[in-house]
């Protein structure tokens, strides 16, 4: 296999797709490269959506900025700057568009690669290290995959964007203050609607919350289908609940994480937020496979529990699991662990997210809210 000098890496290319919590979970990766070539210069390739979570990333840079859904052929002012810019460029997606992009950037490089086959075949002539990917592994050790083809020992801390805002600025934005009063974050709407919770479920914990003398605080991205789908829970709830959709940036939801008394999410970039910053989090998943994408359990100090305490991870089964601070709770689907035939339209429902019960959730949420 060929190699490099570390001496030779001056600069490091990073391309992480495709998703903003695979960016997040990018992250362990770029301290490895950060930590195993200290000199080196380290520029993150990602999609628009993606910059915030690594805002003030400390192994950064630059954070560059691409279109996801740009032809290929029209992005020659991206190849202009990318052209040889690099002495390592390093790949975590087997998609086509990556393999042209590390080439394009760095003499040496370094990627995930599916299966070998004639029609693959091209993707391994154009690394210099490969590493084999597997469809079921989780996120983060598929990117340690990488780091042991290079010959460097991998990291395994997730590094959340940092935040200089004070809490009570934070809160100010949703008319509240620091008064002792417990709060909880809940992030309803994933990125899929394969991916829901039921929003009457959701207004039955909104319910025992208030109940609890916890103040419910509901997260969401800016658009208003997400602005609309928290104001929807809240009314069915009826009971008084903070709409913060759209409020916050992710530097800011961490500040405001590292206060509140739980989380509860599904499968979103905020639940991997949530279990990175070390806040009690209550992830609630269906289709998709908690194998591959379950949160990664974190000390509140920055280590994850992998690094601490051992590999111990999440495994792909119906039931309650705990690891660290993360309780994942989830139903048995016929679809399993792949979500392909929940996923058969845009609108599509999964039947394990409307069989995952109110009473369970709510035990979890009592247990985590004694600790």
């Amino acid at each position: 296999m060929k190699r490099w000098r570390p001496e030779s890496i001056q600069s490091i290319l990073l391309i992480s797709v495709p998703a903003i919590g695979d960016a997040l979970l990018a992250t362990p990766l770029l301290s490895t490269l950060k930590k195993a070539y200290p000199h080196a210069e380290i520029d993150v390739l990602v999609p628009e959506e993606c910059l915030g979570i690594l805002h003030g990333n400390s192994c950064i840079r630059e954070r560059i900025p691409f279109k996801r859904k740009s032809k290929i052929h029209k992005n020659g002012p991206l190849y202009r700057r990318l052209f040889r810019k690099y002495d390592l460029a390093v790949s975590n997606s087997i998609g086509d568009r990556y393999y042209w992009y590390q080439f394009i950037a760095a003499r040496y490089r370094a990627a995930l690669v599916p299966e070998y086959s004639l029609a693959s075949s091209w993707k391994y002539l154009f690394s210099t290290v490969t590493a084999p990917y597997h469809q079921n592994e989780h996120a983060i050790l598929k990117n340690s995959r990488i780091a042991k083809a290079i010959g460097i020992e991998p990291r395994y801390d997730v590094e959340v964007p940092s935040c200089s805002t004070a809490l009570s600025t934070v809160l100010e934005k949703i008319s509240l203050s620091e008064t002792g009063q417990r709060m909880a974050l809940l992030h309803p709407r994933p990125g899929g609607e394969y991916k829901e919770w039921p929003k009457e479920s959701w207004a039955e914990v909104l319910r025992y919350l208030r109940d609890a003398g916890i103040v419910p605080i509901l997260s969401g991205g800016p658009g208003n289908a997400e602005r609309e789908f928290v104001a929807d829970i809240i009314d069915l709830a009826g009971v008084e609940a903070v709409n913060a959709a759209g409020t916050f940036s992710f530097s800011e939801l961490v500040v405001l994480l590292r206060a509140v008394s739980l989380f509860i999410g599904t499968d979103t970039s905020t639940t991997h937020l949530a279990a990175a910053a070390g806040t009690p989090t209550l992830a609630l998943f269906g289709p998709t496979s908690l194998e591959t994408w379950s949160p990664w359990p974190q000390y509140k100090d920055g280590v994850s529990y992998v690094s601490r305490d051992g590999m111990k991870l999440f495994e792909d089964r119906p039931g309650i699991q705990r690891i660290g601070n993360v309780v994942a709770a989830s139903e048995l689907c016929s679809c399993r662990p792949y979500y392909k035939r929940c996923r058969t339209t845009g609108t599509s429902k999964s039947d394990c997210m409307r069989m995952l019960a109110v009473p369970s959730v709510i035990r979890q949420i009592e247990e985590l809210l004694t600790e």
